[in-house]
């Protein structure tokens, strides 16, 4: 069955077929069938990038190092203590999904000489959107970028509103990391209940200043092992 994020990127774009193919190819989806109860937390990241892309799951990059680092370095420290008797504890709570499926990053896309024009124009439209948050900045989209950004947006409040609906997020369970990320869940579900921290890398300073964690992301994760 046709993904319906693709099918609507293409017929606000008019992509051909072997350009929707070629797209749907580097879709990455999210991390949270093995959710279980109601007690989970969701890390919201960006897109995936070519790690994600070639492992087919988030939070295969350096990012995603980051996140997975913090969490079971603090894990392995309770372990030592004897407060948790099985880190999979930890990890059955815990779920992670992007903002866009498709990379914002238009280094990820080494099909673009396979693609058509208006193919090569949507990545150009990804990265700009991802550009408008960089450096703790966040500008508008543009004319031309806000239909993708409505389709990305649509797309997102599908895959939350599944999830909640589910019952499987504790309150404040959706973490958005960075910018862009508390930029499209406000708007794609902007009654939602939600946490904000920094994006875990890049040039903003990620989640450690001076290699102390980011008082924020500790809050968050001292929350998460308290349920």
């Amino acid at each position: 069955m046709p993904d319906r994020f693709i099918e609507e990127l293409s017929q606000h774009h008019s992509l051909d077929e072997a350009s929707r193919c070629l797209f749907e190819e580097r879709l990455v989806n999210d991390l949270t069938n093995h959710l279980q109860g109601s007690c989970n937390t969701v890390f919201l990241m960006e897109s995936p990038h070519k790690a994600e892309l070639c492992a087919g799951y988030p939070l295969a990059g350096a990012a995603g190092a980051t996140v997975t680092g913090v969490i079971i370095g603090t894990v392995g420290r309770m372990l030592h203590r004897g407060e948790f008797p099985n880190p999979a504890d930890i990890f059955r709570r815990v779920g992670v999904m992007n903002v866009s499926r498709l990379p914002f990053n238009r280094a990820a896309y080494n099909c673009q000489d396979d693609l058509c024009e208006n193919g090569r124009a949507l990545i150009r439209k990804l990265y700009g959107i991802k550009r408008k948050f960089e450096r703790g900045g966040r500008r508008s989209p543009s004319d031309e970028e806000r239909g993708v950004v409505h389709v990305i947006r649509d797309d997102l409040r599908r895959r939350v509103e599944e999830v909640v609906g589910l019952g499987l997020v504790a309150n404040e369970g959706f973490v958005a990391c960075g910018d862009l990320a508390q930029f499209f869940l406000g708007c794609a579900c902007p009654d939602l209940p939600i946490c904000c921290i920094p994006y875990p890398g890049g040039k903003g300073g990620g989640w450690f200043k001076g290699g102390t964690l980011h008082a924020d992301v500790r809050s968050v994760v001292d929350k998460l092992h308290r349920i």
